[in-house]
């Protein structure tokens, strides 16, 4: 997947949402970086789970059949845990 495509999808996503990661010593910027780089994380995990890696994951029949896209949120939400965020409400 290209760059312009998961800031496309990130956009999107973030224009959906009514709340933001925050952490207070890191500017917009760097925090873009951060949800770029644990989505990128997510993606990469998520494939190869399905690739059969870690054992069958995806798909019927499987132990634990769980939707990709709800597994690469959780695999993104626990990385930008782990570098210090938290969600809060969008100030509008």
């Amino acid at each position: 997947m290209t760059r312009r495509a998961v800031v496309a999808g990130l956009l999107f996503l973030c224009a959906c949402s009514t709340t933001e990661w925050v952490r207070e010593d890191r500017n917009a910027e760097e925090t873009d970086k951060d949800i770029v780089d644990c989505t990128r994380y997510a993606q990469r995990e998520a494939s190869n789970r399905a690739a059969g890696f870690y054992g069958p994951t995806y798909g019927p029949g499987s132990y634990g059949t769980q939707n990709r896209m709800l597994d690469e949120a959780g695999l993104t939400d626990f990385c930008m845990h782990s570098k210090g965020y938290r969600r809060q409400p969008k100030e509008r």
